[in-house]
């Protein structure tokens, strides 16, 4: 039984060779893949950026207007505030920035896949549909 389901499976990877699909359209949605790839890149990186600076500058502001006397304890001094700082910034850079851009990109599969599948063969669609499931668990892992 498992061995006839493969073969199927087989034959569908097969033939998707034969297909005879006119490869100019995926040309075109290739480039503008890379184009929009490109300038999500770029605006994630603008966005990180006024955030960091915009956090550096909240907490920069918070420390100038404190009390004297909170600066004498160890764990307030002036290094441990500047470390703590630098690593705060690229926590939120991790979990806001590409976290985001990980999202928008796989989004931006999905439904490329998809335009391309429907476009190309209705079984080469089904087959992407079955193995979207799998693509989610893998990005969990």
């Amino acid at each position: 039984m498992i061995c006839v389901e493969l073969n199927k499976f087989c034959g569908i990877l097969r033939n998707l060779g034969s297909v005879g699909v006119d490869f100019s359209d995926f040309s075109f949605l290739l480039c503008l893949g890379a184009v929009f790839l490109g300038l999500l890149l770029v605006l994630m990186m603008v966005v990180w950026c006024f955030l960091a600076c915009r956090r550096q500058s909240m907490c920069f502001e918070k420390v100038v207007y404190t009390e004297i006397s909170w600066f004498d304890e160890a764990e307030h001094s002036s290094g441990a505030i500047g470390a703590r700082l630098t690593t705060d910034t690229v926590a939120v850079r991790s979990l806001v920035g590409d976290a985001l851009a990980l999202l928008v990109q796989n989004i931006a599969k999905v439904v490329a896949a998809l335009v391309i599948a429907f476009k190309s063969n209705g079984e080469l669609a089904l087959l992407i549909l079955v193995l979207f499931p799998l693509m989610g668990i893998s990005g969990y892992i």
